[in-house]
């Protein structure tokens, strides 16, 4: 899979979360901010790490509503 497909992937998974996604983007995006040399870098995937961090808590919330 390309970085293209990935980054893809992630936004997809943020559009339309699932859990399963939601993790797989939170591994991705762990795993590109540690080997990010450069500052932007690091803030850019940072982003998208809070982003999906906030998602799960937010989906959890409503799975233990229904529940």
């Amino acid at each position: 899979m390309t970085r293209f497909k990935e980054l893809r992937r992630v936004e997809k998974a943020i559009e339309h979360p699932s859990k399963s996604e939601l993790l797989w983007s939170l591994t991705y995006c762990r795993m590109r901010y540690d080997h990010s040399k450069m500052k932007n870098g690091k803030k850019y995937w940072n982003q998208f790490i809070r982003r999906i961090e906030k998602d799960l808590v937010t989906l959890e919330s409503a799975r233990k509503k229904t529940a």
